[in-house]
């Protein structure tokens, strides 16, 4: 019972932790990253449906607002996209 009790504290952060844990658990995010995958340091993941979502609501407000069809639509979203990641806006 002590020794499971033990665990638990360990496990939540209430306990001390050994050092050849606090050791593990100090490992950087780019690390982690590096040593999954090396070579390609690009992940490659594709968008949610809620973001698909959420653009597709800007493209159908333009297309509306300044009557045009959706793919015209569609570019001037991109381009405003573009425009604010090189003004520094977007990061």
């Amino acid at each position: 019972m002590i020794k499971l009790k033990e665990l638990i504290k360990e496990s939540f952060g209430v306990g001390q932790l050994p050092s050849e844990k606090l050791i593990k658990m100090k490992v950087s995010a780019k690390d982690m990253m590096d040593s999954v995958n090396p070579k390609n340091k690009a992940i490659a993941e594709s968008f949610s449906t809620e973001e698909k979502r959420i653009v597709m609501m800007a493209v159908r407000k333009i297309a509306k607002y300044m009557n045009r069809d959706l793919a015209t639509a569609l570019r001037y979203v991109i381009g405003a996209a573009q425009e604010l990641e090189k003004s520094g806006k977007v990061k």
